[in-house]
């Protein structure tokens, strides 16, 4: 993690601590725009982040919460220096790579993409407010 991921992860977890409780997240959910972007890393109470990500998509929800959602108060918007965006989606893996935006299926009695194997994923990448995005794509079997 660089320096500056983990600075803005501090910045946040400050601002959270202002802005009391999320408005219409969890503080699990909410705990993932942190644990996420950090590779969920163990001891550092992202556990249940996890395990409320993978709630969420077993819902057919978006694997986060509207950042708003967690980081705002009623006092106002959340300046714009502390924004966070997230992109999410499906992936497959073949040939030694994943490939966003593609899916695994069987047809005509293979897997195609060849080499796919019948394993499709879901994608979460997080991106601060320069657009820079934030840890490493999350990948997490369906």
């Amino acid at each position: 993690m660089t320096k500056a991921t983990l600075a803005l992860i501090l910045s946040l977890t400050a601002l959270a601590a202002t802005t009391g409780q999320a408005r219409a997240a969890s503080d699990a959910e909410c705990g993932n725009w942190l644990c996420l972007p950090a590779g969920y890393p163990s001891g550092a109470g992202c556990e249940p982040p996890y395990k409320a990500m993978l709630k969420r998509l077993k819902e057919l929800k978006s694997p986060l919460p509207a950042y708003g959602d967690c980081a705002s108060n009623n006092s106002g918007d959340i300046p714009a220096e502390y924004r966070m965006t997230a992109h999410d989606g499906i992936a497959t893996y073949y040939q030694g790579a994943y490939h966003k935006g593609e899916r695994c299926h069987w047809i005509h009695d293979a897997w195609e993409p060849w080499g796919c194997m019948g394993r499709n994923y879901w994608y979460v990448e997080v991106f601060d407010a320069s657009g820079k995005q934030l840890g490493p794509t999350q990948y997490i079997a369906r």
